[in-house]
């Protein structure tokens, strides 16, 4: 049995808790930090969560922090967005920044996406900071509300299988015993949990509907935003969470007196804790949400009767601390042997569903140490090992001791170290909450600050596709070469020459028009080269669309020719 105890405690470092869904990036068609020769058509980001369609958008900014206009934004599947790019981009960097916000849970998230076009340099910066005040600012108030809920709904369900598994079952046994003063101190800190569960809810809820709205508490008190949260998937569970625990804090009271009520007051409050593993990363699993999530409410299950457990014999040597003391010792032992084995069933069961859940969260052993997550995690486990061992304690050495003593001082003994033993129970729930806001590694991407590298690929540049022109006009022969006819800088060459060969003018001039576009003119004056040829690099031809190019010949005591040329830049 010792053995086994201490597998349970080495195992329990993968013990997940309920954390809330966080959609991150996983993949992305450009790469973060991408230097590209030419715009894509459009950008893909698939997440590692179910994105609620309305309040997820994508925005793209220049380097000098201007937004540019987007198509609307297209959802291929429940985890991506999609966003046509502009076919009129010009060379530079760009940030592309997403906010979205999870079906799972209600979490909003946002990042930045970096590249640059055309440049050939890696971008280093985004022009405009990620703004994610409901995520960044909110989110101790999130842990908070779901600290005080899930401590609540452990309880309450730990306190009803308490009162219908132990207490009521011992009372029958043992009618003569002082068993039954246990009971109303039992129901009245079920009430508690149950209340500490209502008010957890709520809170998470409003600081939820501030995260619909812009962020601010002030804006829940709007009602589409109100409206918005109730038809969400995460707000739908919430409510039926709320409706739950109305109906549980009368039948609770009737729990101890009628035994089908007190069956039904507790698959209610089962049902509340479902709705909790149903607004977590379990339930963000989109090819099959049913096995993870019935594997994380029975954890929370079996978690939740091993910690009513420990609550109530915290509970029972306190209530029972003034009775006779052989009396208080032949309770306290009855009840300590048979809330071990249902311990030790309720850990085996919490060790096996947890290790289910951490495989797919934390593939890689290193990631307990390197992650953040995985960090809390150790921390978890130092906690919750010593209330194991503190438990296990309690069984093997004091338990026997407690039968055969007859003092004072054995009894006072046992209270103290169950009381310590359901605090650090308690811390182990508060440190699973804090999990909540806790991102782990393997869904994380560049562009959120996490580590696995996007797999769609980069655009593959075309080659270039240089345009030749060439006009008569007059007596001359007039030519004009640019490199590519993508958009950007330019390289230009021309040459002139008349019936007896290539002539030097005295300036060549080329003037841009937009066809298309309201961008004004601009003028390149071409230098001349060793080989009779003129030349210079230009930036005129900035946008997709039609333009307009006219090269002007100017030579000495002779009249201007000009030649006009249509051309089209394209992506």
């Amino acid at each position: 049995m010792k053995r086994i105890l201490v597998l349970a405690v080495l195992l329990l470092c993968l013990w997940p808790s309920v954390a809330a869904a966080h959609a991150l990036v996983i993949e992305s068609s450009i790469v973060d930090g991408a230097a590209l020769d030419v715009a894509p058509p459009e950008v893909v980001l698939r997440f590692s969560e179910p994105l609620d369609k309305s309040y997820s958008s994508l925005t793209l900014y220049n380097e000098q922090s201007q937004p540019i206009g987007l198509e609307q934004t297209t959802f291929p599947a429940a985890d991506s967005m999609q966003v046509a790019l502009p076919a009129e981009l010009r060379p530079g960097e760009y940030t592309l920044i997403y906010k979205v916000l999870s079906t799972a849970d209600g979490h909003r998230s946002a990042g930045s996406l970096l590249f640059s076009i055309g440049t050939g340099t890696v971008p280093t910066a985004p022009s405009v900071e990620v703004s994610a005040t409901a995520d960044a600012g909110l989110s101790w108030g999130v842990v908070s509300g779901r600290s005080i809920a899930l401590t609540g709904g452990l309880g309450a369900i730990g306190g009803l299988a308490w009162l219908l598994i132990l207490l009521l079952p011992a009372i029958q046994h043992n009618p003569e015993s002082r068993l039954p003063l246990l009971v109303r101190p039992t129901i009245w800190l079920t009430q508690f949990s149950l209340v500490l569960l209502l008010i957890g809810s709520i809170w998470e809820f409003v600081v939820r509907a501030s995260d619909f709205g812009d962020g601010s508490l002030a804006s829940i008190q709007y009602a589409d935003v109100l409206s918005s949260m109730a038809i969400s998937r995460w707000g739908i569970l919430a409510l039926i969470r709320l409706v739950a625990i109305t109906l549980l804090i009368p039948l609770t009271f009737l729990a101890a007196y009628r035994k089908p009520m007190g069956y039904l007051a507790l698959g209610l409050a089962c049902l509340s804790l479902l709705t909790l593993s149903m607004s977590g990363h379990a339930a963000a699993n989109i090819d099959d949400p049913i096995t993870p999530v019935a594997s994380d409410w029975l954890h929370m299950l079996t978690a939740a009767v091993w910690f009513g457990g420990l609550i109530g014999m915290a509970l029972s040597a306190w209530v029972l601390r003034k009775i006779e003391v052989a009396a208080r010792n032949s309770a306290l032992a009855w009840l300590i042997a048979r809330f071990s084995p249902l311990a030790l069933f309720s850990i085996a069961l919490v060790v096996l569903t947890g290790t289910m859940r951490t495989f797919d969260q934390l593939p890689t052993l290193a990631g307990l140490w390197e992650s953040r997550y995985g960090q809390t995690l150790l921390v978890k486990l130092a906690v919750m090992a010593a209330t194991l061992l503190l438990g296990f304690w309690h069984w093997r050495k004091l338990n026997p001791r407690l039968q055969a003593a007859k003092d004072q001082s054995t009894v006072v003994k046992i209270g103290l170290t169950l009381g310590l033993e359901s605090i650090l129970a308690i811390g182990v729930i508060l440190v699973a909450s804090a999990l909540t806001q806790t991102p782990h590694p393997v869904k994380a991407a560049p562009s959120a600050g996490g580590t696995a590298r996007p797999t769609l690929p980069t655009p593959t540049p075309r080659l270039p596709q240089p345009l030749n022109l060439t006009a008569q006009r007059e007596d001359l022969t007039m030519t004009l070469d640019i490199d590519d006819n993508r958009p950007g800088e330019r390289q230009f060459s021309a040459s002139v020459s008349d019936a007896n060969g290539v002539i030097q003018p005295d300036r060549v001039r080329l003037r841009f028009e937009s066809l298309d576009l309201e961008a004004g003119q601009q003028v390149a004056i071409l230098e001349a080269a060793a080989d009779g040829r003129y030349s210079a690099t230009s930036g005129a031809l900035s946008l997709v669309g039609r333009w307009k190019i006219e090269m002007q010949v100017r030579r000495v005591n002779l009249p201007d020719v000009t030649a006009e040329w249509t051309v089209e830049i394209t992506r």
